[in-house]
């Protein structure tokens, strides 16, 4: 897994924890990590991104719903993570760790860009979902 999140099982399990808690330390010990491991953590690019979006993710519906499991990460292989593109509904919804309707209802409700693939597949790529949570998060705070 690590080689399609570029981070390891443990960044990925801790990240709940970090972006739930009220403070850094309180989310360092749910997480059963020291603050020095988590500051050395943020200062790689791929869990800082990461970080970023599990907190945005987490604003957006308002708690933690990000506890993958090996078999989810297998769905999104198989869904298909490709050179950034992620598809399907189930594969996208495992991506932002919500499900497929989820992932829907934000397309439908909120204008999550979505586009279709030759075959009809719903797809999205990294950057534009990381971009499109980043920019509905602003539009949030401002509500």
């Amino acid at each position: 897994m690590s080689d399609i999140l570029g981070i390891t099982e443990k960044q990925l399990a801790a990240l709940p924890f970090l972006v739930s808690a009220p403070s850094v330390k309180a989310g360092c010990n749910l997480a059963q990590i020291s603050r020095k491991t988590f500051y050395q953590w943020k200062n790689q690019p791929k869990f800082e991104t990461h970080l970023k979006t599990f907190k945005a993710i987490y604003t957006l519906i308002g708690h933690c719903a990000f506890k993958l499991t090996n078999e989810d990460i297998q769905d999104v292989i198989e869904d298909g993570i490709m050179e950034g593109f992620i598809v399907g509904w189930k594969g996208i919804g495992s991506f932002f760790g919500v499900s497929g309707r989820t992932v829907k209802r934000w397309h439908k409700k909120y204008g999550m860009p979505i586009r279709r693939t030759p075959e009809n597949r719903p797809a999205i790529t990294k950057y534009e979902a990381y971009h499109w949570l980043i920019e509905f998060n602003k539009e949030m705070e401002k509500l």
